[in-house]
């Protein structure tokens, strides 16, 4: 659950910014490799600003799962309490 709600996350940051990414692939396919600063410079050309902070990934199909399995596991430790 984890993963998928990741992958969301990361197709819609990449629909979000797709001309962005496009310009880093199609300019890395020129040059091989690029660093940080022409990244920023890419981005600067683009949007005509500095890119913002990443978001944050927020956990929250791993907490739920968390909490959910959380009684699930009780049940089954009471269980074999019980079997002893």
């Amino acid at each position: 659950m984890l993963l998928k709600d990741q992958m969301h996350q990361v197709k819609k940051l990449v629909r979000e910014h797709a001309d962005f990414v496009h310009a880093i692939a199609e300019e890395s396919l020129q040059r091989g490799d690029l660093t940080g600063e022409e990244i920023e410079q890419i981005y600067v050309r683009l949007y005509g600003h500095t890119r913002p902070e990443p978001p944050q990934v927020k956990p929250q199909a791993l907490t739920e799962s968390m909490e959910q399995a959380a009684p699930a596991q009780e049940a089954g430790y009471d269980q074999a309490k019980e079997n002893e």
